[in-house]
């Protein structure tokens, strides 16, 4: 694994040659109080050219129903469902366009938006950008395949 900043790029074998391995970039956000992890997001190059197949990874507490909303600058960037959760966490996976992995690109951070069960209050989190380009450029150089 090596790490940029707030982002890590980690390849994963899953076979015998350089060929057969997975390569993704990730990073996590920390409850500042607790130091409890609360999200998690692994990007990897998805199909379409400049595009990243994400999976955000929700601590338990928060409303399915509500998703995970992105602040990107002063605007809301993406609303991402939730569609279940397993003992590590609910999954949320989606993509991203190239045109939004550019805007990522821009950012010293993304606010992160999700609503507690119980109280159906927010609960609102930084996620660092710091280090983002260098893990995408990163990422793109193991992958051999163009990300933006």
């Amino acid at each position: 694994m090596e790490t940029y900043d707030a982002w890590a790029v980690r390849c994963d074998a899953l076979g015998t040659s350089n060929a057969d391995r997975q390569c993704h970039i990730s990073a996590e956000i920390f409850q500042g109080e607790t130091n409890q992890k609360v999200m998690s997001i692994l990007l990897r190059p998805a199909a379409k050219a400049g595009s990243l197949a994400a999976t955000i990874t929700a601590a338990f507490g928060i409303k399915l129903s509500e998703g995970i909303t992105l602040k990107a600058g002063n605007r809301d960037f993406r609303k991402i469902e939730l569609l279940t959760c397993l003992p590590n966490g609910c999954l949320a996976p989606t993509e991203f366009s190239a045109d939004e992995v550019k805007v990522l690109s821009s950012q010293q951070k993304v606010a992160v938006r999700m609503i507690v069960y119980d109280s159906g209050n927010p609960a609102d989190f930084e996620l660092s950008m710091k280090g983002f380009g260098a893990a995408l450029a990163r990422l793109a150089k193991l992958a051999a395949r163009p990300v933006p």
